[in-house]
């Protein structure tokens, strides 16, 4: 006879599975009934971050919007018109999800922000960037938080990252470190993409992203030829340079 602690990984395991269900049927209900919001898969843009300061992630957005993308955070889908309109991504209605919910109330209704508060937190994150596995995802990496579990995902799935960290001063960029180098007027970019490359494994008074401090295991996930990290001057000229050249393909060389 089993123990009751022998009885826990398969437990575990199994309600993993069905949290990623549930997820996994909720983007595609989301992506299936309202696609006219999101978007085709090429022209929009994930923006992940801390929520702690929201209107940064919102300031991304729509410099996004202005190049005809559809920006999507964990919270709005922001379109690309003049009038600067967000739609709250929460209140959004699904009609049907292949896997019902994990628990049947009766008086569940299939509202977005409803399901996505069953769902354990690092599932929804890792599946969320899915949205974007035919476009790109915007890090602000100013502050680290949950957004890690989207950094991963998309790593293991090649999403193309553009990783951000905004500061306040230009004095802040100067560094002794060979491979961080100025691509423009208040625009740093780490350009290593090995291990050995990276000094900060010395010093990190050598390297704005670890002395900022961006820790090691996000940094690492940037050592990729597709994937971009960049300091940059906390203006919207700067960013707005920056995320240009990024979702129109049009980065320094």
């Amino acid at each position: 006879m089993l123990s009751r602690n022998s009885t826990l990984p398969s437990q575990y395991a199994a309600t993993w599975l069905i949290h990623w269900a549930l997820a996994d049927s909720l983007f595609e209900a989301l992506e299936r009934e309202h696609k006219d919001l999101l978007g085709l898969p090429e022209k929009r843009i994930g923006v992940v971050g801390r929520f702690t300061d929201y209107s940064n992630l919102e300031r991304l957005c729509f410099i996004i919007t202005e190049y005809g993308f559809h920006a999507v955070t964990g919270r709005y889908i922001y379109l690309p018109d003049e009038q600067k309109r967000k739609v709250d991504m929460d209140d959004l209605t699904l009609s049907e999800l292949k896997q019902p919910p994990i628990r049947s109330d009766s008086e569940l209704t299939l509202k977005v922000g409803i399901l996505k508060g069953r769902i354990y937190d690092c599932i929804l994150y890792r599946r969320f960037v899915h949205l974007f596995k035919k476009s790109k995802v915007i890090a602000d990496l100013t502050e680290v938080g949950a957004q890690m579990f989207e950094i991963e995902e998309c790593t293991a799935i090649r999403i193309p990252l553009l990783g951000l960290i905004r500061v306040k001063n230009e004095k802040v960029l100067r560094n002794a470190c060979p491979y961080i180098i100025q691509r423009a007027q208040g625009i740093m970019e780490c350009i290593a993409k090995t291990r050995q490359d990276c000094l900060s494994i010395f010093s990190e008074r050598l390297c704005i992203f670890a002395s900022h401090p961006l820790p090691w295991s996000v940094r690492q996930l940037f050592l990729n030829p597709q994937n971009k990290l960049v300091a940059v001057i906390d203006r919207y000229d700067f960013l707005r340079e920056v995320i240009r050249r990024f979702i129109e393909d049009d980065w320094w060389t």
